[in-house]
């Protein structure tokens, strides 16, 4: 989600836009505000990893013991083993403040920021941050199946 600064949200070409997401100012340590500029809610990465292993057989036969009578096996069977790791990093936006923030950069229409630099001293003081989160996922799953 994106969030506007300002009162009248707009494209880069100065058209109106519906968005019920506005912010205040946004200013850095430098005493630099930023009005009228568009950012990101929430900055989040994601890296997954996952490594799968699958098994599978197949059995069939089939017996006629006379012209009348027929009878036929089949058996399939088939195993999975997943690990699967996930790393996640998210920047929340509460953290926009000039406690923190200590350099921004705008695209070339100077309405969407497309960098921000962040400092736990930006203020002069040290302050704890509480960013970047970071958050990890680990499955291990295993499954096995066979039918007659």
């Amino acid at each position: 989600m994106w969030r506007f600064t300002g009162e009248n949200p707009v494209d880069v070409n100065g058209a109106p836009v519906d968005n019920n997401n506005q912010w205040g100012s946004i200013s850095d340590a430098q005493g630099n505000s930023y009005d009228n500029v568009w950012f990101p809610q929430v900055v989040r990465g994601s890296i997954v990893n996952e490594l799968r292993e699958r098994e599978g057989v197949q059995f069939s036969t089939q017996w006629r013991p006379t012209s009348r009578v027929e009878i036929g096996f089949n058996y399939f069977g088939f195993s999975l083993d997943k690990n699967r790791t996930e790393s996640v990093i998210d920047i929340p936006e509460w953290s926009l403040n000039p406690d923190f923030l200590t350099d921004v950069s705008l695209d070339e229409s100077g309405t969407i920021i497309n960098g921000m630099q962040f400092d736990a001293a930006a203020s002069g003081i040290e302050n704890d941050m509480q960013l970047p989160w970071m958050r990890g996922r680990y499955v291990r799953e295993e499954k096995n199946k066979g039918q007659a």
